[in-house]
């Protein structure tokens, strides 16, 4: 069984400023991020319940080389990733940012 995986408009620009970010940084760092973000996506139409709840409808899947997160719903077949998120950030904030908040 393969979900649906639609990414939020704004995770798109989230992933594109921060592979300027780290290609700026180091040569090739800007692409390692793109990769992982392409692979963490893809992962998601295989599993994605299998990944930890951040409250009864949010769930996280975690960079391993990148300090960040991607934040999504499942709802039916369909993953919809809404929040390309910053590890260190603290957790209020990310549950503010989720329920609409600044």
């Amino acid at each position: 069984m393969q979900y649906k995986v639609e990414v939020y408009e704004l995770v798109y620009d989230q992933v594109i400023d921060a592979v300027i970010y780290y290609a700026d940084i180091s040569p090739g760092l800007g692409i390692a991020f793109e990769i992982e973000s392409r692979l963490l996506l893809h992962s998601l139409k295989k599993r994605p319940l299998s990944y930890f709840n951040l409250d009864k409808r949010h769930r996280r899947i975690s960079f391993i080389k990148f300090p960040y997160m991607f934040v999504f719903e499942v709802v039916d077949f369909t993953v919809f990733v809404k929040l390309l998120y910053p590890q260190k950030g603290a957790p209020a904030g990310l549950i503010n940012k989720l329920k609409g908040g600044k």
